[in-house]
């Protein structure tokens, strides 16, 4: 079945799971929750904080945890150092390429004048006066400038793979000018090779493998354990490990977009990676909670990654609206 006849309906399939019962973990020991009286407390029946299922989109053709970039490895070298000759980007040996999920930069430019009122006029100018359009500029978006009047670091985003629209993690590509009397020269140049050699057709089963931005999380949360050292002055102590549950808070705090990472056996895949912060439920709180490195004050929990996808926990940073320490 072609990518393209992925249809609305493919897209709403849903798979919902269940959690298991909340734990809590300190020194090793686990808490279950119990009345008064020394029983297992009911089962908590409450509205949890957590939105209530919408769905996960289950596209098991597509594999959509497991996207591999179409980038060859054996490739990249050639591409780039004709990249570089229609750049003017000085000896084939000035560039260097930091891994798979890294980013290509090279310098070494000829310092050739680029006529342009703004820096971005300059680079933009040039890239879309290359031979065989090695990078279309249509689909370039300016997001950040960093600089003054004299030198400036420009950060493109890439909205689009031909005419599919595609939502990246990282800038495709950012440059330092210098200005030089009328115009502007190039210093250098870094590219993030992936979504540089991403086809169309990759791009189309990104789109088909993004879930709604409002995809449901809570039958997937109670997976997630957290670290946290509680802390003597700013010297650590125990560690614990806290088990999530259904009624602590998650918040995202922007939207989920794509980046190129390498597994262990080196095969570069797609990620859709979304960032968040969890929130502990006060209810929820350890003994000697104030000595914890995620304890805040007004809040306790960590800023995280996830894989929109999977559901998979990336990486949890302790203190929300603080650094400890």
């Amino acid at each position: 079945m072609s990518l393209r006849s992925v249809t609305a309906a493919a897209l709403a399939l849903a798979f919902i799971g269940c959690g298991p019962a909340r734990q809590l973990e300190a020194g090793g020991n686990a808490s279950v929750p119990r009345t008064t009286d020394g029983a297992p407390a009911p089962a908590d029946t409450s509205t949890p904080s957590l939105p209530r299922p919408l769905g996960v989109p289950h596209l098991p053709e597509l594999d959509c945890g497991n996207v591999r970039s179409s980038v060859v490895q054996s490739e990249i070298g050639p591409a780039i150092d004709a990249l570089k000759q229609a750049l003017g980007a000085g000896r084939a040996e000035g560039h260097q390429y930091s891994g798979w999920d890294g980013m290509e930069w090279f310098t070494d430019f000829d310092h050739t004048v680029l006529p342009g009122a703004t820096f971005k006029e300059a680079l933009e100018a040039r890239l879309a006066a290359l031979p065989g359009t090695p990078i279309d500029v249509g689909a370039l978006r300016l997001l950040e400038t960093r600089g003054d009047a004299q030198s400036a670091m420009l950060f493109y985003g890439l909205t689009r793979v031909g005419a599919q629209p595609a939502s990246f993690r990282r800038p495709v590509l950012y440059a330092l000018l210098q200005r030089s009397g009328s115009g502007a020269t190039i210093l250098s140049l870094n590219l993030d090779v992936a979504q540089w050699k991403t086809t169309e057709d990759e791009a189309v089963r990104l789109a088909a493998c993004t879930p709604p931005s409002n995809r449901d999380f809570i039958d997937l949360v109670p997976e997630w354990t957290f670290k946290s050292l509680q802390l003597i002055g700013c010297g650590p102590g125990e560690t614990v490990t806290y088990r999530a549950t259904r009624d602590d808070h998650l918040a995202w705090t922007g939207e989920a977009s794509w980046v190129a990472s390498a597994g262990p056996n080196g095969t570069l895949r797609w990620r859709l990676v979304r960032s968040g912060t969890y929130t502990i439920s006060p209810e929820n709180y350890w003994p000697h909670m104030t000595q914890a490195d995620c304890y805040c004050g007004k809040d306790a929990g960590w800023r995280i990654e996830v894989d929109f996808v999977t559901g998979e926990l990336l990486s949890a940073q302790a203190g929300i609206s603080c650094v400890v320490c």
